[in-house]
Protein backbone atom coordinates (compact mmCIF):
# COMPACT_ATOMS: atom_id res chain seq x y z
CA UNK A 1 0.00 0.00 0.00
CA UNK A 2 1.15 3.72 -0.97
CA UNK A 3 0.92 4.92 2.54
CA UNK A 4 2.75 1.86 3.79
CA UNK A 5 5.79 2.57 1.81
CA UNK A 6 5.47 6.53 2.56
CA UNK A 7 5.48 5.65 5.99
CA UNK A 8 8.98 3.61 5.64
CA UNK A 9 10.59 6.16 3.43
CA UNK A 10 10.01 8.59 6.23
CA UNK A 11 11.36 6.38 8.90
CA UNK A 12 14.52 5.74 6.54
CA UNK A 13 14.90 9.68 6.05
CA UNK A 14 14.73 10.46 9.74
CA UNK A 15 17.06 7.59 10.58
CA UNK A 16 20.21 8.37 7.70
CA UNK A 17 19.87 12.23 8.87
CA UNK A 18 20.20 11.50 12.92
CA UNK A 19 23.48 8.93 11.66
CA UNK A 20 24.91 11.38 9.51
CA UNK A 21 24.42 13.92 12.99
CA UNK A 22 26.55 11.71 14.90
CA UNK A 23 28.63 10.81 12.58
CA UNK A 24 31.41 13.50 14.23
CA UNK A 25 31.64 14.30 17.52
CA UNK A 26 33.51 17.37 18.39
CA UNK A 27 36.25 16.97 20.88
CA UNK A 28 37.42 20.27 21.41
CA UNK A 29 37.48 24.00 19.98
CA UNK A 30 39.80 25.16 17.07
CA UNK A 31 41.07 28.51 17.28
CA UNK A 32 40.37 31.25 14.47
CA UNK A 33 42.63 34.09 13.35
CA UNK A 34 41.13 36.04 10.04
CA UNK A 35 43.08 38.91 8.14
CA UNK A 36 40.39 39.94 6.01
CA UNK A 37 40.42 41.76 2.76
CA UNK A 38 37.97 43.31 0.37
CA UNK A 39 39.81 41.30 -2.45
CA UNK A 40 41.85 38.34 -3.05
CA UNK A 41 45.58 38.62 -1.81
CA UNK A 42 48.40 36.33 -2.32
CA UNK A 43 50.13 33.41 0.45
CA UNK A 44 52.64 36.07 0.36
CA UNK A 45 50.67 38.51 1.76
CA UNK A 46 48.10 36.78 3.90
CA UNK A 47 48.71 38.95 7.56
CA UNK A 48 48.31 42.28 5.67
CA UNK A 49 44.38 42.35 5.59
CA UNK A 50 42.15 43.63 9.33
CA UNK A 51 42.94 41.52 12.02
CA UNK A 52 39.97 39.68 14.17
CA UNK A 53 39.96 36.75 16.30
CA UNK A 54 36.34 34.67 15.49
CA UNK A 55 34.70 32.00 17.23
CA UNK A 56 31.74 29.98 16.37
CA UNK A 57 28.47 31.68 15.60
CA UNK A 58 30.42 35.36 15.08
CA UNK A 59 30.26 36.93 11.53
CA UNK A 60 33.91 38.13 10.06
CA UNK A 61 33.08 39.59 6.96
CA UNK A 62 30.33 40.48 3.97
CA UNK A 63 29.17 39.30 0.76
CA UNK A 64 32.45 38.80 -1.76
CA UNK A 65 34.62 39.52 1.43
CA UNK A 66 37.98 37.53 1.44
CA UNK A 67 40.33 36.18 3.85
CA UNK A 68 43.25 34.43 5.44
CA UNK A 69 42.28 32.27 8.13
CA UNK A 70 45.23 30.98 10.61
CA UNK A 71 44.03 27.58 11.79
CA UNK A 72 45.50 26.41 15.52
CA UNK A 73 44.23 23.81 18.48
CA UNK A 74 45.55 20.55 19.72
CA UNK A 75 44.05 17.26 19.61
CA UNK A 76 43.22 16.10 23.19
CA UNK A 77 44.14 13.28 24.57
CA UNK A 78 40.89 11.72 24.62
CA UNK A 79 41.27 11.18 21.27
CA UNK A 80 43.95 8.49 21.28
CA UNK A 81 43.61 5.98 18.87
CA UNK A 82 40.56 7.47 16.99
CA UNK A 83 40.05 8.60 14.01
CA UNK A 84 40.60 12.42 14.08
CA UNK A 85 39.08 15.26 12.04
CA UNK A 86 38.66 18.81 11.58
CA UNK A 87 34.85 20.20 11.09
CA UNK A 88 35.29 23.59 9.39
CA UNK A 89 32.80 26.00 8.04
CA UNK A 90 32.88 29.58 7.54
CA UNK A 91 30.17 30.04 5.03
CA UNK A 92 32.55 30.40 2.41
CA UNK A 93 34.57 29.01 -0.20
CA UNK A 94 38.13 27.60 1.72
CA UNK A 95 41.16 26.39 0.50
CA UNK A 96 43.48 24.82 3.02
CA UNK A 97 47.87 25.42 1.68
CA UNK A 98 50.67 24.03 3.31
CA UNK A 99 53.68 25.92 4.63
CA UNK A 100 54.80 26.79 1.05
CA UNK A 101 51.63 28.43 0.07
CA UNK A 102 50.43 25.11 -2.09
CA UNK A 103 47.08 24.03 -2.19
CA UNK A 104 46.43 20.95 0.18
CA UNK A 105 42.06 20.80 0.06
CA UNK A 106 38.95 22.60 -0.59
CA UNK A 107 36.27 22.73 1.36
CA UNK A 108 32.45 23.94 1.00
CA UNK A 109 29.69 26.06 3.27
CA UNK A 110 27.18 23.19 4.28
CA UNK A 111 24.26 25.78 2.82
CA UNK A 112 25.57 26.21 -0.67
CA UNK A 113 23.41 25.58 -3.11
CA UNK A 114 25.52 23.64 -5.76
CA UNK A 115 22.78 20.50 -6.65
CA UNK A 116 20.87 21.38 -3.66
CA UNK A 117 19.25 17.61 -4.24
CA UNK A 118 22.54 16.81 -2.46
CA UNK A 119 21.66 18.40 0.89
CA UNK A 120 23.98 18.81 3.67
CA UNK A 121 26.25 15.98 2.30
CA UNK A 122 27.05 18.13 -0.53
CA UNK A 123 29.21 20.34 1.87
CA UNK A 124 32.74 19.91 2.08
CA UNK A 125 33.27 20.68 5.68
CA UNK A 126 35.63 17.90 7.00
CA UNK A 127 39.66 17.61 6.98
CA UNK A 128 41.02 14.81 8.27
CA UNK A 129 43.72 14.34 10.60
CA UNK A 130 44.68 11.01 11.20
CA UNK A 131 43.08 7.70 11.38
CA UNK A 132 44.46 6.84 14.86
CA UNK A 133 45.27 9.71 16.54
CA UNK A 134 48.11 9.64 19.01
CA UNK A 135 46.70 12.51 21.07
CA UNK A 136 48.43 15.82 21.54
CA UNK A 137 49.17 16.20 18.09
CA UNK A 138 49.56 20.30 17.05
CA UNK A 139 47.05 22.10 14.20
CA UNK A 140 48.59 24.45 12.31
CA UNK A 141 47.70 25.99 8.95
CA UNK A 142 46.36 28.33 6.87
CA UNK A 143 43.60 28.36 4.56
CA UNK A 144 42.61 30.86 2.05
CA UNK A 145 38.21 32.25 2.12
CA UNK A 146 35.87 33.56 -0.06
CA UNK A 147 32.65 34.71 1.63
CA UNK A 148 30.63 33.33 -1.73
CA UNK A 149 29.18 30.01 -2.36
CA UNK A 150 30.58 27.23 -4.81
CA UNK A 151 31.45 28.39 -8.29
CA UNK A 152 30.67 32.10 -7.23
CA UNK A 153 26.56 31.42 -6.19
CA UNK A 154 25.98 34.05 -3.48
CA UNK A 155 22.41 32.36 -2.41
CA UNK A 156 22.28 29.38 -0.14
CA UNK A 157 20.21 26.63 -0.84
CA UNK A 158 16.66 27.66 0.34
CA UNK A 159 17.34 30.78 -2.02
CA UNK A 160 18.02 33.55 1.05
CA UNK A 161 20.86 35.66 0.16
CA UNK A 162 23.96 35.07 2.45
CA UNK A 163 24.81 38.73 3.49
CA UNK A 164 27.49 37.80 6.11
CA UNK A 165 30.28 35.09 6.56
CA UNK A 166 29.25 33.47 9.79
CA UNK A 167 31.37 30.44 11.13
CA UNK A 168 29.14 27.68 11.45
CA UNK A 169 31.84 25.04 12.79
CA UNK A 170 35.29 24.99 14.03
CA UNK A 171 36.37 21.80 16.11
CA UNK A 172 38.70 19.05 16.34
CA UNK A 173 36.11 15.84 16.21
CA UNK A 174 36.48 12.17 16.09
CA UNK A 175 34.73 10.49 13.46
CA UNK A 176 32.71 7.06 13.90
CA UNK A 177 33.90 5.41 10.90
CA UNK A 178 31.95 2.30 10.96
CA UNK A 179 28.85 4.48 11.14
CA UNK A 180 29.71 6.57 8.11
CA UNK A 181 30.09 3.24 6.48
CA UNK A 182 26.64 2.32 7.71
CA UNK A 183 25.62 5.88 6.92
CA UNK A 184 26.72 5.80 3.12
CA UNK A 185 25.00 2.24 2.47
CA UNK A 186 21.87 3.50 3.28
CA UNK A 187 22.02 6.68 1.39
CA UNK A 188 22.93 4.88 -1.55
CA UNK A 189 20.22 2.12 -1.08
CA UNK A 190 17.95 4.86 -0.49
CA UNK A 191 18.42 6.13 -3.89
CA UNK A 192 18.44 2.96 -5.34
CA UNK A 193 15.14 2.29 -4.69
CA UNK A 194 14.00 5.20 -6.16
CA UNK A 195 15.66 4.92 -9.92
CA UNK A 196 14.58 1.24 -10.38
CA UNK A 197 10.52 0.56 -11.08
CA UNK A 198 9.16 1.54 -7.37
CA UNK A 199 6.58 -1.28 -7.41
CA UNK A 200 9.23 -3.92 -8.53
CA UNK A 201 9.59 -6.32 -6.26
CA UNK A 202 13.49 -5.10 -5.60
CA UNK A 203 12.54 -1.57 -5.09
CA UNK A 204 10.19 -2.89 -2.10
CA UNK A 205 12.39 -5.22 -0.38
CA UNK A 206 15.14 -2.30 -0.33
CA UNK A 207 12.11 -0.17 1.46
CA UNK A 208 11.33 -3.14 4.06
CA UNK A 209 14.98 -4.10 4.48
CA UNK A 210 16.11 -0.25 5.29
CA UNK A 211 13.31 0.20 7.46
CA UNK A 212 13.88 -3.13 9.82
CA UNK A 213 17.34 -1.86 9.55
CA UNK A 214 16.36 1.50 11.31
CA UNK A 215 14.32 -0.07 13.61
CA UNK A 216 17.41 -1.42 14.92
CA UNK A 217 19.29 2.18 15.21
Amino acid sequence: MPYIRERCERNINRAITRMYENIYTPVSPLRLEAYITPEPVTYAHRTEGRYAEIHEGESWGNLWDCAWFHVTGRVPEEARGKSVVLVIDVSGECLIVDEQGNPVQGLTHVEQDYDGALGINAAKRIFKISPCAEGGEIIDFWMDVGCNCLLGENSNMSGRMNLTGIVQAAQVAVCNEALKQLTYDFHVLNEVKDVIDRDSARSLSIVYGLQDAAAEL
